[in-house]
């Protein structure tokens, strides 16, 4: 079956780490570079066993972040995606497109900013460097689409200056 249109595609299988192996690009990949951090440093606290958090369909997946692990995102801790409100993968908020390491022609996509209004568990991981970009920003994927968190409260959609697109670069 084929993928969704804009769906991002895993990486071929021989580029797969095995089990428990460091994420990131294979040896001699043709791109990468330092790794960045995101602008604003969010809210969050480790967790144990938190239930298995994945990416819904269409989105990145796992295999794109490295040093994945579960955390708590603590209310007032603000977040952003370029994408419609089905998806549930997420950034720290304005963190610059290239460290997102997201297909380029996503950056004409939608972007909105979410303020988390209640602790959430969700899997916390760093983008490796993909479709030419450096990676190194912080990734969030949450329990649940964007739409069903702001329905049930936990988090709200910012406006305004609080809300402002991050740079491309």
């Amino acid at each position: 079956m084929a993928p969704p249109p804009g769906a991002v595609p895993p990486p071929p299988a021989a580029q797969r780490p095995p089990h428990g192996a460091p994420q990131g690009p294979p040896p001699g990949a043709p791109y990468g570079g330092p790794q960045g951090s995101p602008q604003q440093q969010p809210a969050q606290q480790p967790v144990g066993n938190a239930q298995q958090i994945q990416p819904l369909q269409g989105e990145p997946p796992l295999t794109l972040y490295r040093d994945r692990r579960p955390i708590v995102l603590q209310p007032g801790t603000d977040i952003d995606r370029f994408g419609d409100a089905a998806g549930n993968v997420t950034y720290a908020i304005r963190t610059p497109y290239s460290r997102r390491s997201l297909p380029p022609q996503w950056s004409s996509r939608p972007y909105h900013a979410f303020r988390v209004q209640r602790p959430m568990h969700v899997l916390r991981g760093t983008a490796v460097p993909w479709f030419e970009q450096p990676g190194g920003g912080t990734a969030f994927v949450l329990p649940g689409a964007i739409s069903d968190l702001i329905t049930d409260g936990t988090i709200v959609e910012l406006q305004g200056p609080d809300a402002q697109r991050p740079p491309m670069e």
